[in-house]
């Protein structure tokens, strides 16, 4: 059996750089968590691939050790894409991607899920969250599926784009919150707009700004009444230079 230098040197001897210390699960001696750092290569391929991971958690399974891979962004440190990274590797059955939010010291994270979490896997997920942020400096406040919250759909970030545009990005998630949309980062948020942008429904202009694009301003319509969106557009900036 296993202690958790003896599963550091052997993951090194393997060519795998373990961050920090092996930290013990349930303190049963043969469960343990282990912080491994990953890079992107010149193809943008993770570096240890998942596939290296799983095969040496595999061989370690084998010797009676069983270890999570918490994956730690070596290249930014970027707390978003390691919590991803290591969501990802070890549920991929059950998420498809996360994003998280920090205000000070303190992350909620938020889950995009390929079905319903039952409650154990939400226990299972906290768990390696937890010690995951723990490590980069972080409290894990709260876990959330972004299936169970009220996210702005496409048309109503065009919708809220044509009403004060040219609008920055902050302005947009300041905007959707106002008017009760949950955004659960900025990371999200940008994701949303490059794929409107792709779509060729919004234009980013060279200072940032975005605006709808004619086929964007086609796609939500007009309307010749006092309700119509671009009467709308003209009181609100009225209203912001009031």
């Amino acid at each position: 059996m296993f202690d958790e230098a003896q599963v550091a040197e052997f993951l090194k001897n393997e060519g795998i750089v373990v961050s920090g210390r092996v930290v013990p699960r349930n303190f049963d001696g043969i469960n343990f968590y282990v912080f491994v750092e990953v890079e992107r290569d010149s193809r943008n391929l993770q570096q240890p691939s998942n596939l290296t991971l799983n095969r040496l958690k595999d061989a370690l399974a084998e010797r009676g050790i069983f270890v999570d891979f918490i994956l730690i962004d070596g290249t930014a440190r970027d707390i978003e894409a390691g919590a991803r990274a290591s969501l990802l590797h070890t549920f991929h059955d059950l998420i498809s991607n996360a994003f998280v939010s920090t205000l000070g010291r303190k992350a909620h994270l938020w889950l995009v899920t390929k079905r319903k979490l039952e409650d154990v896997d939400l226990e299972a997920i906290q768990a390696v969250a937890k010690v995951y942020f723990e490590n980069v400096g972080f409290e894990l406040v709260d876990l959330k599926s972004t299936t169970d919250e009220n996210l702005p759909s496409k048309t109503v970030c065009l919708k809220t784009i044509r009403l004060r545009a040219p609008v920055t990005e902050e302005e947009i998630i300041d905007l959707l919150q106002q008017s009760g949309f949950v955004v659960p980062s900025v990371n999200w948020m940008s994701k949303r707009l490059d794929l409107l942008r792709k779509e060729g429904f919004i234009v980013r202009l060279k200072n940032g700004n975005y605006a709808l694009s004619l086929e964007g301003l086609s796609k939500l319509g007009t309307l010749k009444s006092r309700r119509s969106p671009d009467i709308s557009r003209l009181l609100a900036l009225a209203r912001q230079e009031q």
